[in-house]
């Protein structure tokens, strides 16, 4: 069992959303590799010693990017699912399944598109209060999330999110048009929405004018890494060679046209998912970054939208997977729910927020 959320990290790092879950790394999986990492100006010569020969990407602030190979291949020092820089990866890579956001707070989540993080239990978060339960098999992230604290100014980050969010709360409050963070979880927490027929169909995914590197990706046990991607008959299946460029088209499927018919495990696994997210700063300031695009809308009306839509592109990929599968039926099981979840929460936490991911 490992240490709880207060004997770890920085004081003021949030773990509360790690608890309850249990990591373990699957070394065949390679997902997080398909990615550009940033690296710090003490951690490229390292990497140099590697392979002196490594592209890089120029950064910011003295950063730099490892490459990826190209048409959505995997990260150079990536070789047969097997990371050649291990003992030295970069922060990004030494975190992974969690991350880190900052806005008024330093709070940590779970990237539960992961497979080697246990979310069978995700339903428990459904419930109010969150389970507290001490994670399993973070303590290594953990360690590297704590020094990385330590290098950073953290508090200076934190007075500036803290300022853009006030600025953006005083001129919606002006308005009407603002609902205090913690009155908005605890609506939703209470009454949590579901996604319904005029949710669907659901935002497909980039087309093909896009580029593979911008498809959503997710690890299939039998297949690999899936992207999906819009056709005009539907969403495309297909498997990414690790040096970049498509393996196989495993199919086209059109997505559904109106909500899949739940289980009453699946239905949980859902709710216990939209509860998770419901706590998650990274959703908040999401929702804080569009309403500086559209400050008409109240925040609460965009927070709704926003839980439908992802609850709709969870089922929407749970299904899809079903069809994948050859194993199509009218009714979505926990199973089917969790692998939806896997399909889906990696593009969500590649959102852009008001805040910034440390």
């Amino acid at each position: 069992m490992g240490p709880g959320p207060s004997e770890i990290g920085k004081p003021g790092l949030d773990l509360s959303l790690l608890s309850g879950f249990s990591f373990i790394c699957l070394p065949n999986c390679g997902l997080c590799c398909y990615a550009t990492p940033a690296v710090s100006p003490d951690e490229k010569p390292p990497l140099l010693k590697v392979d002196s020969k490594m592209p890089f990407l120029d950064g910011k602030g003295g950063y730099v990017r490892i490459a990826s190979r190209p048409q959505g291949g995997a990260c150079h020092f990536l070789s047969s699912n097997r990371c050649l820089c291990h003992p030295v990866r970069p922060f990004p890579c030494a975190e992974f399944p969690v991350s880190v956001h900052l806005g008024s707070r330093a709070q940590a989540t779970l990237i539960l598109s992961c497979p080697g993080v246990d979310i069978r239990n995700i339903s428990a978060w459904a419930d109010m209060p969150e389970p507290t339960e001490a994670p399993i098999g973070l303590n290594f992230e953990l360690g590297f999330i704590k020094a990385e604290c330590e290098r950073h100014p953290l508090s200076k980050w934190l007075a500036e999110g803290s300022k853009r969010e006030k600025a953006l709360q005083q001129k919606m409050m002006r308005k009407g048009l603002w609902t205090s963070p913690e009155d908005l979880r605890a609506l939703f927490l209470e009454d949590m929405p579901l996604p319904g027929e005029g949710d669907f169909p659901v935002t497909p995914p980039p087309g093909e004018e896009e580029g593979i590197e911008a498809l959503p990706l997710f690890f299939d046990e039998r297949l690999g890494r899936v992207a999906l991607r819009a056709k005009d008959e539907g969403w495309e299946a297909l498997t990414i060679r690790e040096t970049g460029g498509v393996k196989e088209s495993i199919g086209c499927y059109k997505p559904p046209s109106q909500p899949p018919s739940l289980d009453e495990g699946a239905e949980a696994m859902l709710r216990g998912y939209l509860s998770y997210i419901t706590r998650r700063d990274t959703l908040l300031w999401a929702i804080c970054l569009e309403l500086q695009n559209h400050p008409e809308v109240p925040i609460i009306e965009m927070f709704d939208a926003f839980l439908h839509e992802v609850g709709g592109q969870v089922l929407t990929r749970a299904w899809l997977r079903l069809q994948m599968e050859g194993n199509p039926r009218d009714t979505l099981t926990r199973t089917d729910v969790e692998k939806g979840i896997r399909a889906a929460d990696a593009d969500l936490m590649d959102q852009l927020t008001l805040g910034r991911v440390l």
